[in-house]
């Protein structure tokens, strides 16, 4: 959906000097707690490989540093999760039973981690990998405000990991200042949406 609005969002920065990228939600480390989820080294390595098999459509490959939102919120049947909820910014400790993964059609990852203690679930972090799209989304803007309407995970019983079956998000790209031919450019928050879905088994 984000590149619906590239045509638009072209003139706009032209005449109004403001930015958007393919509608997405907006990243930011502004504000997070410091650190990653907790991931088991199995599930550190399944990540990293994923992301090595799902490069970016655009800029030959290189991703913004990883952002997370956690939250309480979610509902569940007997292999299906609908997380939704406040989103706070930064990681929720705890042991993490479970994760889950998907991707959007540009190459953005989104993974899902299960918190848990004992039986009782305590939350979920939502971490998102997105490909640079300057001046939208580069390692020096922040990104914030993470919006849902519900992130869908399955427990797939075929593959090594859950997976994602569907998240539309939106997030805010953070005010911004970027430095082009020796002229400050003032660049507004601006909201944009990304739409991740499951992949094949990696």
């Amino acid at each position: 959906m984000r590149r619906t609005h590239l045509a638009v969002l072209a003139l706009a920065l032209t005449v109004l000097v403001s930015c958007g990228k393919k509608n997405r939600a907006p990243i930011t480390t502004n504000g997070n707690i410091p650190g990653a989820p907790g991931y088991s080294i199995q599930d550190a390595a399944f990540i990293n490989n994923y992301k090595a098999r799902i490069p970016c459509v655009q800029n030959q490959g290189r991703r913004v540093p990883d952002i997370t939102f956690n939250t309480a919120g979610g509902t569940s049947t007997a292999t299906r999760t609908t997380i939704f909820g406040q989103f706070q910014p930064g990681v929720l400790g705890g042991n993490i039973s479970k994760i889950f993964i998907g991707a959007s059609t540009f190459g953005d990852i989104i993974t899902v981690s299960k918190v848990t203690n004992g039986p009782a679930v305590v939350g979920y972090n939502v971490s998102f990998s997105f490909c640079n799209y300057s001046p939208l989304i580069r390692n020096d803007r922040g990104i914030s405000n993470l919006l849902t309407s519900g992130i869908i995970v399955d427990d797939d019983a075929n593959c090594g990991v859950g997976r994602v079956d569907y998240a539309y998000t939106r997030l805010t790209a953070d005010s911004f200042t970027l430095n082009q031919g020796g002229f400050p450019v003032n660049y507004s928050a601006y909201p944009f949406d990304t739409v991740f879905t499951k992949t094949a088994c990696q």
